[in-house]
This record gives structure tokens, sequence and C-alpha cells, in this order.
């Protein structure tokens, strides 16, 4: 007999297709670090969170069980480490005043220097592509260098805005960046020769922002005191605002998981905001942390949290992962008993 299979929802926003199941309930903390420094990002390879921890340089943690996390390594030369980016065994630092710092992480326990190079700004934010690093070098604007050979790093170009602005975070998506630029809001570019950025379009009705995450056709930019901003990019010669939500702190980073926004709102802690409409923004929960939240990465059934000189605090949101359905259906097929259309 013919019969109906069981649909599961296309929505690329769902939770399914997070890999996540259940409904957010609330924030909890399942587990905590208190590095030497002061924790401004982090970023998960497999069992490891790596930390950039301000004067505390690059911080390798064992989280594979949060009840009992431990330090693998450690490299102290970096006296200002505020951003990282990991492909494969490579670390990319970004280190304040000193630049730009690549580390062999192959052995946590053992970092060693790969090369570096030493802007003329304050980088803030690194994102790898390839063999190029783009840099949110503070006044020095965003910075594009070829890393194909660590130790002779080269400048491909560069993008400074007018006004200058104070470049603080990238994300890529395709062949554009986007660039979070202090007062002077968000910068849409084309970077599809990097040798040559273009300029597409821009949003500067900002009061300082902070960073950026994109998904789809919106970009979701934190602006300090002002909260979380977000936009409709889908033109990127007339960006508008859909909706915004004012934290109570200083909101310093995001973190897009399906519709939830996660917000490191400084001394506010971390903000779970539900921007399924952004019209209509709504907290969901928050969790206050010991310092000052200023970074916050969403990466599966896990929230982290770079809290300055708390260290890293880890959450739980109530959802688990787990591994999607492997046989979805459009709606509406008729299947026999074989699986076969009818």
């Amino acid at each position: 007999t013919p019969f109906i299979e069981i649909i599961q929802d296309q929505d690329d926003s769902s939770a399914v297709n997070q890999g996540l199941k259940g409904e957010f309930t609330n924030l909890s903390e399942v587990g905590s670090f208190d590095t030497s420094g002061n924790a401004q990002a982090i970023t998960v390879a497999g069992t490891t969170a790596y930390v950039a921890d301000g004067g505390g340089g690059l911080r390798g943690l064992n989280v594979s069980n949060l009840s009992s996390i431990t330090e693998l390594g450690a490299y102290g030369a970096a006296t200002d480490a505020k951003s990282i980016a990991i492909p494969d065994n490579v670390a990319y630092l970004a280190n304040g005043e000193a630049g730009l710092l690549v580390l062999d992480i192959t052995d946590p326990a053992a970092i060693t220097e790969l090369g570096s190079f030493d802007t003329a700004g304050d980088a803030k934010a690194v994102v790898i592509q390839g063999a190029t690093a783009y840099v949110a070098d503070g006044t020095n604007g965003l910075l594009l260098l070829d890393v194909s050979d660590p130790a002779n790093i080269t400048q491909i170009s560069q993008f400074v805005s007018t006004p200058t602005g104070d470049s603080q975070s990238i994300a890529i998506a395709g062949t554009k960046a986007y660039l979070a630029n202090g007062t002077q809001g968000l910068h849409v570019l084309n970077i599809e020769d990097p040798a040559a950025i273009a300029e597409l379009g821009s949003f500067t009705a900002f009061g300082n922002a902070t960073s950026v995450a994109i998904r789809d056709t919106t970009a979701y930019v934190t602006d300090a005191s002002y909260g979380l901003r977000v936009l409709d990019i889908t033109d990127h010669g007339a960006i508008t605002e859909q909706g915004s939500f004012d934290t109570t702190g200083s909101a310093n980073s995001v973190s897009i998981q399906g519709v939830i926004a996660y917000v490191a709102d400084g001394t506010g802690g971390l903000r779970a905001l539900d921007v399924s409409d952004p019209t209509a923004i709504i907290e969901l929960d928050s969790f206050s942390t010991s310092d000052q939240a200023n970074f916050v990465l969403a990466d599966s059934d896990r929230v982290y949290v770079a809290d300055g000189t708390a260290g890293v605090r880890i959450l739980d949101d109530g959802r688990s992962e787990f591994d999607p359905p492997q046989n979805i259906y459009v709606v509406g097929e008729v299947l026999n008993e074989n699986g076969d259309l009818v």
C-alpha cells in the first residue's frame, strides 16, 4: 500500500540543519579554565580549544572532558594575542601592534614559530582563505597577506576606508569580505582579485561596529553599546537595517547558530537572542560571566566564551548534537514499500 514518507523540514535555519536536536532551554556552564592572560578569542579543533590570551599568548586546552579541562601547551612569546585562525596544524595569530604571527601547532606541547609579519597598525582579527590571510589592522585598515611561505610573508593589497575607521573584524563569504570598521560601520568588499580590492557598498550608521557574522543575505553586526544590528545585504549598494537589539553591556562579538545569535556583551555577559524575526528580536536567556565577555563561538552543542581575565567559559544551551537523517524527500512524494516513487 502506498504511503507518505515523513518529511524533514528543509529550512536552512532549522536546528536539524545545524546538526542539533531539541529546543533551546537555558544557558548553563559545563566547564571553565582560567588562563594566565586576558582571553580575547577562541577557536576549536577537535577536542582542543585554542585561546588568544592577550599578554598570555596562545594557549592550547584539552576540552575532551569539560569537568577537567587541562592545558596542553602554550606559546607565551605572543605579547598581545587578540584573534586566532587555525587551518590544519598552523595557527595564525593577530598579535596587536606586533602584527601577524604564524605558529606550528602540530604538537600543542611544543608550539614553534614559522614566521611573522609586522603590520603598521593594530592587528585585531585574522581570517584565512587558501594562502591568503585577511587581517583587520585597526586604523591601518584591512590587509591581505600572502602566507604561502610563512617565513616570507608579503603584502598583497590593503583597504583603508575614507574617513579612516578602526578595522576590528572580518567575515568572508565567497568572493566578498565584510569588514566591521568601528565608527565607519560595515564595508562590503569584492576580493575576487586579492590584488585589486573593490568596495561594493557600506552601511555607516553605527556607533562602533566591533564584529560581523554573515548568514545568507543577512549580516549580524555587534555595535558596542548599541547591541546587535541586523542588516539586509541582498543589494550591497543599498544595505538596509532589518532590526536591532540593545543589549545591556557592550556588544563585542556575535556567533550565529540556527536562529539564535549569541552575543558576547562585555560586562553584560553572554546574551542568547532569537533572531528568526529580525524586526522583533527576543532575548531567550543570558549568562553573567566573571569578567568581560570579549568573544563568543557557538560550536555544535557548545558555546565558548572568552571572558577576559577569567579565561574560558563553556556553556550548554540545552540542545544536543546528532547526525541528520540520510533520507530526505520532497513534500508530497508518494512512495511504495520499497521506497520507489509511485
